[in-house]
């Protein structure tokens, strides 16, 4: 989101390439991103309840009837944030060896959405997660996550220039690309020890009285 202003600006900035696109125009620049998260949302919508339900119903298959509640329950969300947590980091990838004057316009553009449609599709398995695991408690648990994640968002918007003015557009999404890869296998860890680790706190599904 910092680069598309500079990549797709009318003049280059900061001895960064650009595709000199019209001032008017530069706000299409945003399409890809917005196509992107529509897709993602799509997605969503269309599996990540009905893969929540497949699970569940064949754990309890599996449990046998009259069983408590499947504890596990929440952790039925992450296979489909694994599979966005995948995708963001494809997007950057493409974003990261395409983001050149050389290159047509578009390829960027589609890296921009395929890291966007990533991003939604684990934003609302997130969401979706946190609901799940503190039930009475979830409008505390994402208040949490929305200022944590602003503060992020301030926090890079400062030093996002800066990135790319230093290691340019290929280099800098690059160093994004191995900080998603090193967090990819977050959804996998939260699968299997997700339910140890909400019992360690108080307000959460599972937790101890």
């Amino acid at each position: 989101m910092v680069t598309l202003p500079l990549l797709f600006s009318s003049q280059p900035l900061y001895g960064l390439p650009s595709y000199r696109w019209p001032e008017a125009l530069t706000g299409l620049s945003y399409l890809g991103v917005g196509l992107g998260s529509v897709a993602g949302a799509l997605l969503s919508a269309a599996f990540l309840n009905r893969t929540f339900v497949s699970m569940k119903e064949r754990a309890a298959r599996r449990n046998g009837p009259g069983q408590e509640a499947d504890e596990r329950a929440p952790e039925y969300r992450m296979p489909f944030m694994q599979l966005g947590a995948c995708i963001v980091p494809a997007g950057l990838l493409i974003f990261a060896l395409t983001a050149r004057e050389d290159v047509h316009w578009i390829a960027p553009l589609v890296g921009a959405a395929v890291f966007s449609t990533g991003m939604l599709m684990t934003y609302i398995c997130v969401t979706t997660y946190m609901v799940d695991s503190f039930e009475t408690y979830a409008a505390s648990a994402l208040a949490a996550v929305t200022v944590s994640r602003s503060v992020l968002g301030c926090i890079f918007a400062f030093i996002g220039n800066g990135l790319y003015k230093r290691l340019g557009y290929e280099w800098g999404t690059l160093l994004l690309t191995f900080l998603c890869l090193a967090i990819t296998p977050l959804p996998t860890v939260f699968y299997y020890w997700g339910p140890k680790l909400r019992k360690m706190g108080m307000f959460g599904q599972g937790s101890r009285p």
